[in-house]
This record gives C-alpha cells, sequence and structure tokens, in this order.
C-alpha cells in the first residue's frame, strides 16, 4: 500500500480516537479534516494507480524482440 495513504489513514484514526474521547455523545459525525483526509487519500490512490498504470502500458507497447535462430 502507498505509505502516504497509509499516515493518512494513520492520522485520521488518531483524530477519530480524539474527537471520540472528547465527545462521546457525538458518535455518527465526520468532521470536514476527515472527508478531506479520506479525499485526499483517494486521490493519491488515483494517481499512484495511473503511474503505475502509465508504466504497464508504456511497456505492453513495445514490440517484443523476435528469437534468435540456433
Amino acid at each position: 500500500m502507498n505509505p502516504a495513504v497509509m499516515v493518512m489513514w494513520t492520522y485520521v484514526q488518531c483524530c477519530w480516537a480524539k474527537a471520540r474521547e472528547l465527545s462521546k455523545e457525538d458518535r455518527g459525525s465526520a468532521s470536514v479534516e476527515h472527508i478531506l483526509w479520506y479525499v485526499a487519500a483517494g486521490l493519491g490512490t488515483v494517481a499512484v494507480a495511473a503511474i503505475v498504470w502509465a508504466a504497464i502500458r508504456s511497456k505492453a507497447e513495445e514490440p517484443l524482440p523476435s528469437p534468435a535462430a540456433p
């Protein structure tokens, strides 16, 4: 998994743990910061996937070398 995504996920989990400690009665809400972190993680994942996919496609489009006769 992308290390940047892991860092963001860990940060989000820590923020949620702090938010739960501060207000036990509010269990279902997500702050704007949480939503932005998820959006950033999603965009980071999409960017990495696009880079990897482009590398795979460029390698796949290269012609195969013809085998040499023995």
